[in-house]
């Protein structure tokens, strides 16, 4: 399983559950922040940060591992900046937030 703002295997050094509540909550963040904090983000180019920022606030996800969770991030700001980039554009659209919030089950191998 994987969420839609990520698209991509987990790095072997992170565990797959904490994966997934990685994506998770970034997919929540995503979906839930305020407007303003994402545009701020995107004009800094600063949004893989901001989301670990957010991330490391929680504190759902186990120390030992945020760094990777950190390294992880930063590798996937393209497609993370798109998808804050839609939600931008598309504050009201409900079924948009609603797909990116739901795992995608893999096809079987």
């Amino acid at each position: 399983m994987y969420f839609q703002a990520f698209r991509r295997e987990a790095p072997p050094a992170i565990p797959q559950e904490v994966m997934f509540t990685v994506e998770y909550l970034v997919s929540q963040i995503l979906t839930t922040a305020d407007r303003a904090f994402l545009q701020a983000a995107l004009e800094q180019r600063r949004l893989a940060e901001a989301l670990f920022e957010e991330l490391d606030f929680f504190g759902q996800v186990p120390r030992r591992y945020m760094p990777e969770v950190k390294t992880y991030l930063i590798t996937r700001e393209g497609p993370l900046r798109e998808v804050a980039q839609r939600i931008v554009e598309e504050p009201d659209n409900k079924a948009l937030r609603e797909q990116l919030c739901h795992p995608v089950s893999l096809p079987p191998a």
